[in-house]
């Protein structure tokens, strides 16, 4: 049943591309041969220059295609080193916010209690001693407006 039938469709698929791997090493064999000018039919003359002028074309060509290679692989490694250190940069920058809250949170609450070493509830600049620290405290970690 079907065990059967995938294992035919197997093999005529593994044939096919036995085939299709001769038929194409026949023509390479054949274009070669054509070049030397060793099969009848086929034979062809060339000029010594315009067999140099194709050699000089396909070194040209696959130089720029070894290039244009190197290129994709050398953009391909900058946008992974720069991936790399923006990962780094928010990790770091993750780590400072929370040591930031982290200290914050460990501050005892801001409550505005008078001291009673300054003169009286005011300071001169007419807020308490307290007021002010906390206010500088909470302007410190960019909090107040």
């Amino acid at each position: 049943g079907e065990e059967v039938d995938e294992a035919d469709g197997e093999e005529l698929e593994r044939r096919t591309k036995a085939a299709t791997r001769i038929q194409a090493r026949h023509r390479g064999n054949v274009a070669r041969q054509s070049m030397k000018g060793g099969r009848k039919g086929f034979e062809r003359d060339y000029s010594d220059e315009a067999i140099d002028a194709v050699t000089r074309i396909q070194a040209q060509q696959r130089g720029r295609k070894a290039r244009s290679r190197y290129m994709e692989m050398k953009e391909a490694e900058s946008r992974r080193r720069l991936n790399a250190a923006i990962r780094i940069q928010a990790h770091y920058r993750g780590g400072q916010a929370r040591r930031r809250l982290r200290t914050l949170y460990r501050q005892p609450s801001v409550i505005l209690i008078p001291s009673i070493t300054n003169r009286g509830p005011l300071s001169p600049a007419g807020r308490s001693a307290t007021s002010m620290a906390a206010t500088s405290r909470v302007q410190k970690w960019g909090m107040a407006g």
